[in-house]
């Protein structure tokens, strides 16, 4: 497996679209702050918290940028039958999709200290206020370790299990427009006065990634167990994954 990580990490080094991502986050981070707060933040009465306020958007624009650059990853390995040949010379399927897996977590948290780089450089510029309470600020980022693990895995199972990037293209977009409207109608009823609807309503929102983002930006009262669900996602997503690549036939 490590040589399979090493000849991943030779081709990151070489891609142009990792490198372009990377700047684009970068820049976002301090777009998405001047969005949210404007040029003077200082001037919004009791407006406070302005870069906490942005600090964790990586996770929402992560579901977006993270696809993009995977499917381009993916492309090679099944137009050029890399995997196919990695599995002949005597590569085990469970460790490429390791190495995948690694790699593409890898790529994720670049990217978003990226996008966290060029926020905190504009937010403390501007307003470097940060008014959550450190221990609720820690475990927030501790939700958003295993969130960003989850989005990894995610789009790596969908990259892995196909075997057409036109496939991979469509699934990627299926997903990622389903669960957003997913979360918006559960975000949307979560409030309803009914106890068991409402249970029912948050419990699937923090089952699904992009919610669970949501909630996080919002530092929502059940921050202390999001890491829960996205523990639990992240088992199942990549055990079906692991089981998958076993027995799918390579073409």
């Amino acid at each position: 497996m490590i040589k399979i990580l090493s000849a991943n990490m030779y081709r990151l080094k070489k891609s142009k679209c990792f490198w372009i991502i990377l700047g684009i986050s970068f820049l976002l981070g301090g777009y998405i702050y001047i969005n949210y707060n404007g040029l003077h933040p200082e001037r919004c009465v009791n407006c406070d918290n302005q870069l906490g306020s942005v600090l964790f958007q990586f996770l929402s624009n992560g579901w977006f940028i993270l696809p993009i650059f995977t499917n381009i990853f993916m492309i090679p390995l099944y137009s050029n039958g890399i995997i196919k040949n990695m599995v002949i010379i005597g590569h085990k399927r469970s460790n490429i999709y390791i190495a995948n897996l690694i790699t593409i977590n890898i790529v994720n948290l670049l990217f978003s200290c990226s996008f966290i780089l060029g926020t905190l450089l504009v937010g403390t510029i501007l307003v470097p206020d940060i008014t959550t309470p450190l221990n609720k600020l820690l475990f927030l980022i501790f939700d958003s370790i295993l969130l960003s693990i989850s989005y990894a895995s995610l789009f790596n199972f969908i990259g892995m299990i196909f075997d057409k990037i036109a496939s991979v293209s469509v699934s990627f977009t299926t997903v990622i427009w389903g669960l957003i409207t997913c979360s918006n109608i559960m975000g949307k009823y979560s409030g309803c006065t009914n106890t068991f609807l409402r249970n029912i309503y948050e419990f699937i929102l923090c089952s699904i990634p992009i919610g669970q983002s949501y909630l996080i930006n919002d530092a929502a009262d059940n921050y202390k167990v999001l890491w829960i669900y996205s523990l639990v996602f992240i088992i199942i997503i990549n055990y079906l994954g692991l089981f998958i690549i076993k027995k799918k036939k390579l073409n």
